[in-house]
């Protein structure tokens, strides 16, 4: 792939869908160690789970959009043990937490602020998904 959507205008941010999983996956072994099983795809349409892809146009055919980058999260909701108020504990109380589970761009469309739309992006859905705080794991390369 060559980088043909030199303005961040260029690139469309939107829901994953159903039929982006084969070019996520390829997009995935490229830019993580981790190889993906395919439970971990079925699980991105489940509720509680959040996946957005970065899409540009084709050069080879500018009628299709290919994925360049991809950020995927979910929320847990947990009994929060320590919630204590005026010496008592309230045990009902749930925290909802946001993991991202993976953030990455395509090597050669890097740098041109698309990583950092996509956390904000990802970061978005899951306050609107009532998250207290999101977590995130990296590991370099």
């Amino acid at each position: 792939t060559t980088q043909h959507c030199m303005q961040r205008e260029n690139f469309n941010l939107r829901p994953l869908r159903s039929d982006d999983i084969p070019q996520l996956h390829d997009l995935q072994a490229k830019l993580f160690p981790v190889k993906y099983p395919p439970i971990f795809y079925s699980r991105l349409f489940m509720e509680d789970y959040f996946c957005v892809v970065a899409t540009c146009a084709s050069l080879m055919n500018p009628m299709v959009n290919e994925i360049v980058g991809v950020a995927s999260a979910r929320i847990t909701r947990n009994k929060d043990k320590w919630c204590l108020c005026f010496g008592r504990c309230f045990c009902d109380a749930v925290v909802v937490q946001g993991y991202i589970m993976t953030i990455g761009v395509e090597e050669s469309y890097r740098k041109q602020g698309l990583g950092t739309t996509l956390l904000r992006r990802i970061c978005e859905i899951l306050v609107e998904a009532n998250c207290e705080y999101p977590l995130i794991y990296i590991k370099n390369m």
